[in-house]
């Protein structure tokens, strides 16, 4: 044997002359094949103006001088070309792709792309240390997760599965500033979705929870409270939802409104717009709208007592002014209590229904015109009937003393005190007349 068995380094032979040749020959191959980096491996033909020592991987299809030598180490020395025959395990660093290949006993293939499965690792670092509090860390400026499109054998989905072990474990997005928590949010302590909130890090708030049967959501811990959303003008928060044709500005305690309004629905369209609830259903339910009053907090609530409005609904044309942000009450329809409530469970609570008309700066009422009071006797100017439950019509009664005007005419009032008999009396524009003709007196 007159070569190595893996390199092919030449040996000294005992009988061989000029020894030195053959040793400076091996030492060559050992400085072309050992910490083995090439300039580069898509060349097919020799560069113009090769230096000593330069090595290249020899790119398929190759000519000229590198006819042949297809996949080969191309190594530089003495102005000629030596080819090394790569073996299976070879490892090259290829400068020009600052990347790292090896020869797989065919072809170069990247280190990188071999390194297909990594399992059971117990620390993965990226820009910074890991540890056992933290095996997996990452110091970088920005992540990106990318569904795998259908097209390359994927479904096109992304979703990312985090897993506790049981209810009472915590399962949670937490992030801080300088190291101190300001939100979390995640399955904390039990299988309800939960938000929280820390000025601090140690102090932590419930901002919102999501219960996990029904779905329904609590904001903050006293659910007594208004909800506390608030943009910088009511046109910054903004609703479109094509599913539940839901479309224009939402407002939630927003100037110049605040805090006479916790919602606020906004249209600048020029057709007609407003609120509609829908009802469909094969029965005869119906559409409702409940509003609801009581003494107490909404956890505690107390009987509502007399002089309690229970509804109002209010009109308010934009006229200018500061009062109400421009917009006075020049209408109203309310509800309110005319009575004292009494009773338990299903209870008694008088209930008077007011109508009311003309500007006023504040209060759930404008000036009050016509009641329907408990009874159901219609009333106007307070509590004074002009027709009773009966459908009886209720004439208003004064003394001679204090007669109103007689006109215009065609007014009836009834005269208490009247000399032939108390009776009923209409005008004539000019006088009061009982319905004899005669002037009442």
């Amino acid at each position: 044997m007159q070569n190595t068995a893996n390199l092919e380094l030449p040996y000294l032979m005992p009988s061989q002359a000029q020894k030195h040749v053959t040793h400076n020959e091996a030492l060559a191959m050992l400085d072309a094949i050992v910490q083995l980096a090439v300039l580069d491996r898509d060349l097919t033909a020799p560069p113009e103006a090769p230096s000593d020592g330069d090595r290249h991987i020899v790119a398929a299809g190759a000519s000229g001088d590198w006819d042949g030598q297809d996949g080969k180490v191309a190594v530089r020395e003495d102005g000629a070309w030596r080819f090394l025959s790569p073996q299976a395990g070879w490892i090259a660093w290829i400068a020009d792709e600052g990347e790292l290949f090896h020869f797989t006993g065919s072809a170069w293939a990247s280190v990188a792309g071999t390194l297909a499965t990594l399992q059971n690792l117990g620390l993965i670092g990226i820009g910074t240390a890991a540890d056992a509090t933290n095996p997996f860390s990452a110091k970088l400026n920005k992540a990106l997760w990318a569904a795998k499109a259908t097209g390359e054998g994927g479904d096109g989905d992304l979703r990312y599965t985090m897993n506790k072990e049981g209810a009472a474990n915590v399962l949670s997005l937490l992030m801080q500033t300088g190291w101190s928590g300001r939100a979390e949010l995640g399955l904390i302590g039990d299988d309800d979705l939960a938000l929280k909130v820390s000025p601090d890090g140690s102090s932590w708030t419930t901002a919102l929870t999501v219960d996990r049967t029904s779905g329904k959501a609590t904001v903050a811990a006293d659910p007594t409270d208004a909800l506390g959303i608030a943009s910088k003008q009511y046109a910054d928060t903004k609703v479109a939802r094509t599913g539940d044709v839901m479309t224009g500005n939402l407002g939630v305690h927003t100037a110049p409104f605040a805090p006479l309004g916790q919602l606020h629905l906004v249209s600048e369209n020029t057709g007609n717009r407003g609120l509609v609830i829908s009802q469909s259903s094969a029965n005869a339910a119906a559409a409702v709208a409940n509003t609801r009053k009581s003494r107490g907090t909404f956890a505690a609530p107390a009987i509502v007592s007399d002089g309690d409005f229970i509804f109002a609904f209010s009109i308010q044309p934009y006229a200018g002014g500061s009062a109400n942000g421009g917009y006075p009450r020049t209408a109203a329809i309310a509800a309110r209590v005319t009575g004292t409530p009494s009773g338990s469970g299903a209870g008694s609570v008088p209930t008077s229904l007011i109508f009311s008309t003309g500007a006023v700066d504040d209060g759930p009422l404008a000036n009050e015109r016509l009641r329907i009071n408990e009874t159901g006797d219609i009333q106007m100017g307070g509590t004074n009937t002009v027709i009773n439950s009966s459908r009886h019509p209720v004439l208003r009664s004064y003394a001679l003393a204090s007669l109103p005007a007689p006109s215009p005419a065609g007014q009836l009032i009834y005269v208490a005190d009247g000399s032939a008999n108390r009776r009923m009396a209409v005008s004539d524009g000019t006088s009061w007349r009982f319905p004899d003709g005669n002037v009442v007196s």
